[in-house]
């Protein structure tokens, strides 16, 4: 091989729980028992190599990453693939009917909730094993898509005294004698993309799709990877032979408002929550499939990377902060915590050096909510769990404000650090 042949692989395993009536999905409330798989769970991976540069960029349709599990599973995948440990990205679609956990108290249930785990543990692994055995000569391009229709809105509501309430579902309880004045912050109306495809190719064999949203319609009884799987399956029908990866993005006010009202039954709930789910991912598809790129396909001549992390000086501590950085050529891929604002994803976007920045967040460090600071004083659920975080070791590495200006620093430095490419 060539001292500067890029090639890039793409590995995926199937984390669906094998005993789901005895598991329920993390995330929000469940008002029913579990009654079983509704659609299947990924974990995704893309490997990129130039001679002996290797990384890997993960997401998996879980919650998030518990960040225990994130040493073992890094180590393992090195162990495995050759990959160095601080070049594996980690993140996952934040989806709430995943992550399972027991339904109850019972041995079996404690039984199937471990092997469970273990399994997305190794299936992570796997899925990374397989990317790098299918590496092969390729190019890779940047773009973003504009949506046409509304998937995600801001869920934060702003009234008329300037204070903030949060509106889940059809809407918000509005207080007495006030009135709404209006959505507190941006919608996500974009999605950012990286496409990858083999020499002499058209199409790619791999998307990765990142998008700042929360993904959940409704906590049903069932796992399922809400939206973001209902996308990639819409996006892969009009791509024979790609897989497609979700990331989320910055969305730590953002979610999805699109398809209410819902019914009041726990079966037609099931069936509009599928209808719904159909609905959305093929109106995210009608704009993404378009914005795929057709020409501007480079091949990176070296993979530069940096991590920035306080794992060496709070271990143990929730308020672990990593990011870590891709370059690949004029498209970075950046790695960040969870629950960080659009206000402050677009900020950092605008910002950067590079002309595509692909933003995949839930990397298992730092999992509370990270607003802007002057969102402090306006009030709603996200806002206000942000003091217990920020009152925490090394606060001034969790202010939004902050934490905006240390990823777009760590994003310059890396473009400056960065070798140039050669578009085809």
């Amino acid at each position: 091989m060539h001292k500067h042949e890029f090639e890039a692989g793409v590995g995926r395993q199937d984390l669906s729980p094998a005993q789901p009536l005895l598991l329920k999905p993390t995330g929000m409330g469940r008002p029913y028992p579990t009654r079983g798989n509704l659609d299947p769970l990924f974990v995704d991976a893309l490997a990129f190599r130039v001679g002996d540069e290797l990384a890997i960029v993960i997401t998996a349709d879980l919650r998030y990453w518990p960040y225990e599990w994130v040493p073992g599973v890094r180590t393992k995948i090195a162990e495995q693939t050759g990959c160095p440990e601080n070049r594996i990205l980690f993140s996952s679609t934040h989806c709430h009917s995943s992550s399972p956990i027991a339904a109850d108290d019972s041995p079996q249930a404690r039984t199937a909730e471990n092997e469970a785990n273990i399994w997305i543990r190794e299936g992570t692994v796997l899925a990374c094993v397989q990317a790098v055995a299918s590496l092969a000569p390729a190019e890779v391009a940047g773009s973003r898509a504009k949506l046409k229709e509304p998937v995600a809105e801001n869920r934060r509501i702003r009234m008329s005294d300037g204070t903030c309430i949060n509106g889940w579902g059809s809407g918000a309880p509005i207080p007495p004698g006030r009135k709404v004045a209006g959505p507190a912050g941006p919608d996500a109306t974009e999605a950012f993309l990286l496409a990858v495809r083999h020499l002499g190719k058209s199409t790619p064999f791999a998307l990765l799709v990142s998008y700042d949203t929360h993904p959940h319609l409704y906590e049903l009884p069932l796992f399922s990877a809400e939206f973001p799987g209902a996308a990639k399956r819409a996006i892969a029908a009009q791509l024979p032979g790609c897989t497609v990866l979700y990331a989320a993005g910055t969305a730590g006010d953002i979610d999805i408002h699109c398809t209410h009202p819902m019914p009041d039954s726990a079966d037609e709930q099931i069936t509009w929550y599928i209808e719904s789910l159909k609905m959305l991912g093929e109106r995210f598809s009608r704009s993404i499939v378009p914005s795929i790129p057709r020409n501007g396909y480079h091949r990176p001549e070296s993979l530069a990377h940096t991590i920035d992390s306080t794992e060496a000086e709070d271990v143990g501590q929730r308020t672990r902060l990593t990011i870590n950085a891709l370059a690949l050529g004029d498209t970075v891929v950046v790695s960040l915590p969870g629950e960080i604002f659009i206000e402050l994803g677009n900020r950092i976007r605008s910002a950067s050096p590079f002309k595509h920045s692909v933003v995949i967040a839930y990397n298992g460090s730092g999992g509370q909510y990270c607003p802007p600071d002057e969102l402090f004083e306006q009030g709603s659920y996200e806002v206000m769990r942000g003091p217990d975080f920020s009152r925490t070791a090394h606060a001034e590495r969790i202010h939004g404000d902050e934490m905006a200006r240390r990823i777009i620093q760590v994003l310059n430095d890396l473009h400056g650090a960065a070798s140039g490419f050669s578009p085809s």
